[in-house]
């Protein structure tokens, strides 16, 4: 599958002052599934277009880590995502997104 098929998300936990940085082919079910898995309030602050943006953003967030996918939730990494050539809201996404086969049945 191409990286460009799926979408890199960003999810901020805003209470415990971080954001996990993720990517989906199926962008919708991972949101919910990871917003539905925290004991915390969630808001999704964005999604790129394409798998390879997590591995990019990791990288150049890597002083910022936590732990695993989890980064210290600053302004520095705000500005960068508000100004992504890519970036789209969660509305956009999901508009844009591929879904389960089980989940389109339903729909």
């Amino acid at each position: 599958m191409p990286l460009s098929e799926g979408h890199t998300y960003v999810i901020a936990y805003p209470s415990a002052g971080v954001v996990k940085i993720g990517q989906a082919v199926y962008y919708a079910e991972r949101v919910e599934q990871v917003r539905n898995m925290s004991p915390i309030e969630s808001e999704v602050i964005c999604a790129l277009t394409g798998l390879h943006h997590e591995r990019d953003l990791h990288k150049r967030f890597a002083h910022l880590r936590r732990r695993g996918e989890f980064f210290t939730d600053s302004l520095e990494l705000r500005e960068h995502l508000a100004s992504h050539p890519e970036r789209l809201s969660h509305e956009q996404a999901l508009a844009t997104c591929r879904y389960l086969a089980r989940r389109r049945k339903k729909a």
